[in-house]
């Protein structure tokens, strides 16, 4: 099912389906949420992981308009990728961005990712789409998800 972390279907569970795509950057991220809104999905929720402080503080704002396709954005910490932290820089930068685009976006902020399973098995709704993005470690959250709907 395509290339590994570019739209890779992780698995489906209770009508919904999980995929993850390695999109870290505004364009692509844009790109992915837009083919995604081509499917027959209810709704299309977003789990991002912000990759590196550097891009995070440089393209904070162009990240704004990048989650236009998306009914619900949950944003989680940088994944530093070996970088120091830069004091101020947090995912907390791109929900700012996200709601300074789209006022009533619905955009969740959990800065520790281990919350995310939890949040997404109170939110999710039958024929949603959960997407997870970022070049961190954010793929795993779809396999603790369904590894914790599972049991």
């Amino acid at each position: 099912s395509g290339v590994k972390r570019r739209f890779q279907v992780i698995g489906e569970a209770s009508k919904v389906t999980l995929v993850d795509d390695y999109a870290h950057h505004p364009t692509e991220v844009k790109a992915t949420l837009n083919a995604a809104r081509g499917g027959d999905w209810q709704r299309l929720i977003c789990i991002f992981q912000p990759h590196r402080y550097s891009r995070t503080k440089f393209l904070g704002k162009e990240f704004g308009s990048a989650f236009a396709d998306a009914d619900i954005v949950v944003l989680t910490d940088v994944y530093a990728a070996g970088e120091e932290p830069i004091p101020g820089v947090t995912g907390k930068v791109i929900v700012d961005a996200v709601l300074a685009d789209s006022p009533r976006k619905n955009v969740v902020y959990l800065p520790k990712k281990t919350e995310i399973p939890k949040y997404l098995a109170k939110t999710i709704k039958e024929g949603d789409l959960v997407l997870t993005m970022g070049a961190g470690d954010i793929c795993s959250i779809a396999e603790d998800f369904l590894n914790m709907i599972s049991r």
